[in-house]
């Protein structure tokens, strides 16, 4: 998005002095259920297409710009597609209607990136999908900001989506704003090639990157910065549909909720190089009116990407994450999650994504056979307290544990909880490793 003259700031001052709108968000329609009926399979001889529509939403927490007025009529538009990649969901209020609006069309919805801390915002990011999502991950840019973009949690929400036996990776953002930011912004762009990289996804697999990214293909004459960006991220950047030129994303001329100023391209659906590459791709900028009325200051961009017949495969999955709830219920209780990495130790505590919750269940995704997993209630890691060991005996797509304080033993995981005086409610740290587990260590 371009800068505006009113920051997040100056909006939390306005919260505080008006209230906010979306104390309302207890009436709020809740977002539907996320369906669980599996898609019937793509025949092995067919091309298989896939459509994604990237959309900077206008939907800020304080400042009132028409969004009660634009959120209802946003799902009657945005119908036809695979994927929607969302930015500037922030109003929860609002985020709820927009969901349930687009639940019939996209029943798999993510979970919003980062979370509300007093004034600070989410990240008002989220992929919503026709097709099952698989697996989620986020990665926040933390301290990776500037400015006003500060206020919010800057970041790359990832979702793993199978359309009829075939994998798609998708990476969604925002990032930061500003001409002034061009360093910042470089970094969290390779942030997000460093997460690509970690997860070691399959090249016979699609990779698409998308999002209001914030770097102007127009102005890379003068700045390379469009260029910078896409080697980077080793990423294509498709023509439009008719081969011509790229239309403005950002523009006043044409649309009135842009304000003023000069016409930019900011919003892209890239693919990676590095991974299965379409046969025919385009961008196509798709202006979004319900009648005569822009329902935001962006206009939306359509990815389409087509890639030769193959064979769905079964493989699994290659990136391990834990999924930590503050209660058993997946859908509301979502804290964080975070990648397995081999022998890792990480204070929860201080992990700006989890610290400060309080943990009572969690899911495994894609842990391998052998991983070992152990949280503590102490938090440097002593067994001296309660803690709990996870070895998985052959590969977990995805388990759900209700509690930290529970002893598993069968075909697929040995779970061995050392118990003091509770865990649920106090794991603070967490290791990973490979090694064998040492079954006895710190046994009563």
């Amino acid at each position: 998005m371009r800068s505006r003259p009113l920051s997040f700031a100056l909006a939390a001052l306005i919260l505080v002095l008006t209230g906010s709108p979306d104390s309302r968000a207890q009436t709020a329609p809740e977002p539907a259920r996320r369906a669980n009926a599996p898609a019937r399979a793509l025949p092995s001889d067919q091309d298989f297409s896939f459509d994604v529509l990237t959309y900077n939403m206008l939907l800020p927490p304080f400042l009132p710009q028409g969004q009660d007025q634009r959120t209802p009529l946003f799902a009657a538009q945005l119908g036809g597609y695979d994927v929607l990649m969302l930015q500037e969901v922030f109003s929860d209020y609002h985020r709820k209607i927009l969901l349930r609006g687009l639940a019939a069309a996209y029943p798999y919805q993510s979970r919003i990136l980062g979370r509300d801390r007093g004034f600070a915002q989410d990240g008002g990011v989220l992929i919503v999908s026709k097709w099952p999502i698989e697996l989620q991950f986020q990665k926040l840019f933390g301290e990776l900001c500037a400015g006003k973009d500060c206020m919010a949690d800057k970041g790359v929400l990832y979702a793993r989506v199978n359309k009829q036996g075939r994998r798609v990776h998708l990476f969604a953002m925002h990032l930061q704003s500003g001409d002034e930011n061009a360093g910042v912004r470089s970094r969290q762009i390779a942030a997000v090639k460093q997460l690509v990289d970690a997860m070691a996804l399959p090249g016979d697999e699609p990779v698409l990157i998308g999002g209001d990214l914030n770097v102007d293909r127009f102005d890379n004459r003068r700045d390379g910065a469009f260029s910078a960006m896409t080697r980077r991220l080793d990423a294509v950047h498709p023509a439009p549909a008719d081969g011509g030129e790229h239309a403005p994303t950002f523009d006043p001329a044409r649309n009135p909720l842009a304000g003023d100023g000069t016409a930019q391209y900011l919003d892209y659906v890239l693919h990676s190089r590095a991974h299965l590459k379409p046969s025919s791709a385009f961008n196509q900028v798709r202006p979004i009116f319900a009648g005569e009325r822009s329902l935001s200051d962006h206009f939306a961009v359509h990815g389409r990407f087509v890639f030769d017949a193959a064979p769905a495969r079964r493989r699994p999955g290659s990136f391990p994450v834990v999924e930590i709830f503050d209660g058993a219920d997946e859908s509301r209780d979502f804290v964080c999650g975070l990648a397995l990495d081999s022998n890792r130790r990480i204070d929860l505590t201080a992990e700006r994504k989890c610290g400060g919750a309080s943990e009572h269940a969690f899911t495994l995704h894609d842990v391998p056979a052998g991983q070992v997993i152990r949280f503590f209630d102490s938090p440097n890691g002593s067994r001296d307290d309660d803690w709990i060991e996870i070895v998985p005996k052959r590969h977990i797509a995805a388990r759900h544990f209700e509690s930290f304080e529970q002893n598993v033993d069968d075909a697929e995981v040995t779970v061995t909880y050392f118990r003091r005086d509770g865990l649920d409610g106090d794991v603070s740290f967490m290791e990973t490793s490979n090694a064998p587990p040492s079954a006895q260590l710190g046994a009563n």
